[in-house]
């Protein structure tokens, strides 16, 4: 597939910084095998706080991907840690010209975002903000929420409503 030639082939070792913020501007992620630790620093206490570990078959960074911004969060190889990358203007081309594509890539996202909410519950976010917010996404067709299962209708609506909310 002509995908597959686009990707490129990056190691990291065990516990060293992975892959910066700003190379996942350029760079869509999949890793091959390890384990990866992305986490963010809260400024006022300087704890860390974990968002994800991923693992093989995951991807990195979906939200630089989706929005076009730095995400600044501190990557970490877990393990020896192995990775294949494409660039990411190719991927987002990918997403608009490809629909098999889309049916493994939407689902995915979907499942990263219900793990975000878990970890907003977790870190004592309040649910019915997160509750409210998703069923005006639903009401207005951006999003399809159903038992375990979150789709998403509207890409550029979605993008904007985040970009809105996060004053951008």
């Amino acid at each position: 597939m002509k995908m597959l030639a686009s990707f490129h082939h990056e190691t990291w070792t065990k516990n060293s910084p992975a892959m910066s913020s700003q190379e996942t501007l350029y760079r869509f992620y999949v890793i091959i095998s390890g384990r990866m630790k992305v986490s963010r620093i809260n400024p006022d206490t300087g704890r860390e706080l974990t968002i994800f570990l991923l693992s093989p078959g995951d991807v990195f960074d979906v939200i630089c991907m989706l929005d076009e911004h730095e995400h600044h969060v501190e990557v970490t190889a877990i393990d020896d840690l192995e990775t294949i990358y494409a660039p990411l203007d190719e991927v987002r081309r990918w997403i608009g010209q490809h629909p098999e594509f889309n049916k493994i890539f939407t689902p995915y996202f979907g499942r990263q975002i219900r793990l975000l909410e878990e970890l907003a519950s977790m870190t004592g976010s309040v649910r019915t903000v997160i509750s409210r917010h998703m069923l005006k996404l639903n009401k207005d067709g951006i999003i399809k929420s159903e038992s375990k299962h979150l789709e998403i209708k509207n890409l550029q609506s979605f993008l904007e409503r985040a970009e809105n909310h996060i004053g951008l």
